[in-house]
């Protein structure tokens, strides 16, 4: 049977239920509404078409959104800095022993987030020295015209000025 079968297609109607569903779908997966939709068996047009024609609906998905992102910035703070256990194993045997975890990628996603005047990427670019541009660089050969060795100044009205 193909999959898409089985999924809730926009047509039919949502009982309260199944809305109710989707939206804790979409808090429990940080907002990720396509999971949250496969989660449901809905086709995530379902998901839009009701966005659209139900404001009830629409700002109870922006509400379940925003709190998975919290909960998601919850769990990335906790994992980067409050840290994580992870199991030992030996010979691909687990020890029984774990040892605490930090994720340094997870820290600087979150500086970057919430500080980004001070963690964003930065690219400094400089030039020096001449930059010469011919009048057929800038017109190309759209004025059908080269005047050699001229600066020229092109106006609105399409007249040239030596």
């Amino acid at each position: 049977m193909n999959k898409l079968a089985k999924v809730h297609r926009s047509s039919t109607p949502l009982t309260t239920e199944k809305k109710n569903q989707l939206l804790e779908a979409i808090a429990d997966l940080g907002g990720n509404i396509r999971a949250a939709c496969r989660d449901c068996a809905l086709s995530p047009q379902v998901y839009y078409d009701y966005l659209k024609r139900d404001e009830g609906f629409r700002e109870k998905a922006e509400q379940a959104k925003a709190q998975g992102v919290a909960e998601m910035e919850r769990e990335m703070h906790r994992r980067a800095f409050k840290g994580y256990n992870e199991e030992l194993h030996h010979q691909g045997l687990k020890t029984g022993d774990t040892i605490k975890k930090y994720s340094d990628t997870l820290a600087i996603f979150m500086a970057k987030a919430h500080a980004p005047e001070k963690y964003r990427e930065r690219m400094d670019l400089n030039h020096s020295g001449e930059v010469t541009v011919t009048v057929r660089d800038l017109l190309g050969e759209r004025m059908g015209k080269t005047i050699e060795g001229e600066v020229v100044e092109v106006i609105d009205d399409g007249e040239e000025m030596l």
